[in-house]
């Protein structure tokens, strides 16, 4: 009976430690899982907080960036009205310096438009004064319209000059057609419009290959290829109003026919040739002559005026005259 009670006992008192291990082990589970909910909500904390501090930083950077690009796009909005700008005092005060009542020199024409309003100067031939027409008026919105028109011709001059690699040559020949073109007889306007044409009378080569315009020397048929120039500038020309297309169709295709018909690309000859495309190829030619190029050093205007003078067959000899006695 002692034994079996003893046992009782002893049994009783393992039952409680065992319980109180178990207790024990729950309490240090349960302190265990609560330091570990605490330390995960910190981190979770911590994560958001990363997190937030991140959605900031990609807004702020958002936002600069957006700030970065209305300011350039600011500044290039003022850079072209600036340059619009400039195009138009720069006509206010040749205007200021010209006549404003020039007769309008064109031989051989009797009206300025044809039927469907394009202007006709283009085939105007002769140069002599016996048949001068009446001062042609340009009204304020026709003013407007070329100032408009000659800042485009500016910018498509600029990309000529940089697929050719002649640095300002658009500018130096449509200045130089300017002028002649008043010192021959033409109406401001009509002289404005030259310069435009003139800005852009080699807008073919845009569609010629880098090899062909880069070439130190060229084979024949490559010579060839390189005279297919005049045909491609149509479609670099949409922006030009209907009425004033064929002055810049025969600006562009007609720029290098010569006097006696040995030019290209229709072999015209004489007054076949338009006067606008007589104009550029003095222009042009004098421009080239006096300017330094990779394969020859620049010529003094003397001698350039000179060896023009000398080839009637290629130039017309009343522009190169007047070229003599403008510059």
């Amino acid at each position: 009976m002692r034994e079996q009670s003893a046992a009782l006992k002893e049994q009783t008192e393992t039952s409680k430690q065992t319980q109180a291990d178990l207790i024990e082990k729950l309490d240090s589970g349960f302190k265990n899982l609560g330091s570990g909910l605490e330390e995960s909500a910190v981190a979770a904390k911590q994560s958001t907080t990363v997190i937030a501090i991140g959605i900031i930083g990609i807004a702020l950077i958002i936002l600069l960036i957006v700030f970065v690009i209305i300011y350039f796009i600011k500044k290039g909005l003022k850079q072209q009205q600036y340059t619009q700008e400039q195009y138009i005092k720069a006509f206010q005060a040749i205007a200021a310096n010209q006549n404003q009542t020039n007769k309008l020199m064109l031989g051989g024409i009797t009206d300025i438009y044809n039927s469907q309003e394009n202007l006709k100067i283009a085939g105007a031939s002769t140069w002599s004064g016996t048949q001068a027409l009446p001062d042609v008026t340009f009204d304020e919105k026709d003013k407007e319209e070329l100032q408009e028109l000659a800042v485009k011709c500016k910018d498509l001059g600029t990309k000529i000059d940089e697929k050719t690699n002649r640095k300002n040559n658009s500018k130096n020949v449509s200045e130089l057609v300017y002028k002649l073109s008043m010192q021959l007889g033409l109406s401001q306007e009509y002289a404005m419009l030259n310069f435009c044409a003139a800005m852009i009378y080699d807008a073919g080569f845009l569609a010629e290959p880098n090899e062909i315009i880069e070439a130190q020397t060229l084979s024949d048929e490559q010579k060839e290829k390189m005279k297919k120039h005049v045909c491609l500038a149509e479609k670099y020309l949409d922006f030009v109003p209907k009425r004033y297309w064929d002055v810049f169709n025969d600006a562009s295709t007609k720029h290098h026919e010569n006097m006696d018909g040995t030019g290209y690309p229709n072999g015209l000859k004489g007054e076949e040739i338009p006067q606008i495309a007589r104009l550029i190829h003095v222009a042009e030619t004098y421009v080239s002559m006096s300017s330094k190029r990779n394969y020859r050093q620049t010529m003094d205007k003397e001698t350039v005026i000179e060896k023009m003078k000398q080839q009637p067959e290629l130039y017309d000899s009343v522009v190169v005259e007047v070229l003599e006695n403008t510059i």
